[in-house]
């Protein structure tokens, strides 16, 4: 009969489950009242159990919080997220929000002290691949993680964080943006030319030339100060954009002793006007001449914290009633449905079509990574390579048979 094999070091006691797993039990010392503490393990296979058993045995000798917490992760981000409100923008807690909700969906029933890098990449992973979210997402999911967990093992509730030890589901194809072709573009922007104001009074033709030549975004747009277009130089100074709220988030907002740092002014009950989020949102652009023009009466004359574009009775223009309208100009000129959004992303594939620098163009766009442009314009350079494999081709003649 062959002898037992010998437990290795820091092994213990491990047994075989019924349902599959090990699992072990590990004495922390002893309570306050007396008591013992012990903690149960449980692993795939025995090697997890004693990977696991030895951290915990060198976390506890580090000093480290791991006799009584049973605390959960999701637990844990809820109590993080409530410390943190009112200290960063109301749009920013609603996206943290949204991000957590997912994060303690799936996992949030975990142990703060058991959770690993393997349970995030799995769960990440997860996302991909089951729940067909987009990569980009997926990282902003994760970044939340990270940011989060740093003061747990700050504070010795873990001994490193988990979050930056995970691993990103595989790279797949950025999702590509669908702007407006050039020949669509020029169609567009003759028609705003003549386009009237919409029937609640938005200068539509304006509003859109600005977009589709500038670059801007819809905030950006919808939040455009008289005082931020210079007619003599045709600079357009973007500085702040509009920013809506719900009816609860802005009731939080009024309801501070200290207004957020971003915040400029209210505009209407729901919607304020705000600084533009990054540095690399600041930047001074050059508009074309005719847009100068189609701007001029919607800005001389008007307090320099006018609003450019308003409806009729002063209020600022919804940004549901810009997708709108959007919607219907394309509709009314036969072209397939394309968000505004996509408009914006026409300025930077025409850019970077007509050979204007990567940087250049990242700098008209407001991107704060110029690596972010080269992603989200990989149609336009895939494009560009093709036409460079024809010029090669027509180029180098192949002899005459070949």
């Amino acid at each position: 009969m062959p002898r037992a094999k010998r437990r290795a070091h820091g092994e213990g006691s491990i047994f075989l489950r019924s349902d599959g797993r090990y699992s072990a039990v590990i004495s922390l010392g002893v309570s306050p009242d007396g008591r013992r503490i012990r903690r149960t393990v449980y692993g795939r296979t025995q090697a997890e159990v004693v990977t696991e058993l030895l951290r915990l045995r060198g976390a506890d000798a580090a000093g480290l919080d791991v006799r009584a917490d049973r605390s959960t992760l999701g637990g844990y981000l809820a109590s993080w997220l409530d410390l943190h409100e009112g200290s960063v923008r109301v749009t920013t807690m609603r996206a943290y929000r949204r991000r957590a909700d997912i994060i303690t969906r799936h996992i949030g029933a975990l142990r703060l002290v058991d959770l690993d890098a393997d349970d995030i990449t799995s769960f990440l992973k997860r996302l991909v691949q089951r729940e067909g979210l987009a990569l980009l997402t997926v990282r902003d999911i994760r970044a939340l993680l990270c940011q989060a967990l740093e003061p747990a093992v700050e504070k010795g509730k873990l001994a490193r964080n988990p979050a930056s030890m995970s691993k990103l589901p595989a790279q797949g194809d950025p999702r590509e943006v669908e702007p407006l072709t050039e020949e669509q573009t020029r169609t567009v922007l003759a028609a705003l030319r003549t386009m009237k104001p919409s029937r609640t009074g938005v200068p539509l033709g304006p509003l859109f030339s600005v977009i589709l030549t500038a670059g801007l975004r819809k905030g950006e747009a919808r939040g455009l100060t008289a005082g931020a277009l210079d007619l003599e130089t045709s600079t357009l100074r973007i500085r702040t954009q509009l920013q809506d709220y719900s009816d609860d988030e802005a009731e939080a907002v009024r309801a501070m002793k200290r207004q957020p740092e971003e915040f400029v002014r209210w505009v209407s009950d729901r919607c304020a006007l705000v600084k533009v989020k990054s540095a690399a949102g600041k930047r001074d652009l050059v508009l074309l001449p005719y847009v100068v023009e189609m701007l001029r009466p919607l800005v001389e004359g008007r307090p320099p914290d006018a609003l450019v574009f308003t409806m009729a009775d002063g209020s600022p223009v919804p940004e549901r009633g810009v997708g709108s309208a959007w919607s219907r100009i394309l509709r009314e000129l036969g072209m397939p449905h394309k968000r505004v959004h996509d408009a914006r992303h026409g300025a930077g594939s025409l850019l970077i079509e007509q050979g204007v620098d990567n940087k250049v163009v990242a700098a008209v766009l407001g991107h704060s990574d110029p690596s972010m442009t080269q992603r989200v314009y990989l149609h336009v350079r895939r494009k560009g390579m093709e036409q460079a494999a024809e010029a090669m081709a027509r180029a180098i003649k192949p002899p005459a048979g070949d």
